[in-house]
């Protein structure tokens, strides 16, 4: 948490100066089960463009990572809130299974694009 408040703090600081864009990267789960997949990518960005980092960080566990890098995703999380964004637009989510569908059942990863704009 410390961390992440300094990040957010320097990137506001920069803020005051010049535009910024922020871009946080991650995979979302990895399971076999499609099904799971989806469902639990699809709360996952829920919980992102609501800017609810306290539910995605109860979401999170090392057993169940639904984003495999929390933190980056986070920090652009609090950035946009402390910009004053009140909730982020989701772009798309597809998963591995979707274009492969030979990988349901062993191996299905999410990813989704989400954009936060403040005023």
């Amino acid at each position: 948490a410390e961390t992440r408040r300094q990040v957010c703090d320097a990137l506001g600081e920069i803020a005051q100066s010049r535009r910024v864009i922020v871009v946080a990267s991650t995979d979302l789960l990895h399971d076999a089960d499609y099904d799971k997949v989806t469902a639990t990518d699809r709360q996952t960005l829920r919980h992102i463009v609501a800017l609810d980092s306290e539910a995605l960080i109860a979401s999170w566990s090392y057993e169940k990572q639904v984003c495999c890098g929390i933190a980056p995703v986070l920090c652009a999380m609090d950035f946009a809130r402390a910009q004053g964004c009140a909730e982020g637009t989701l772009l798309h989510y597809r998963n591995s299974g979707d274009d492969h569908p030979e990988s349901r059942g062993r191996w299905v990863v999410g990813y989704g694009a989400a954009v936060f704009t403040t005023p």
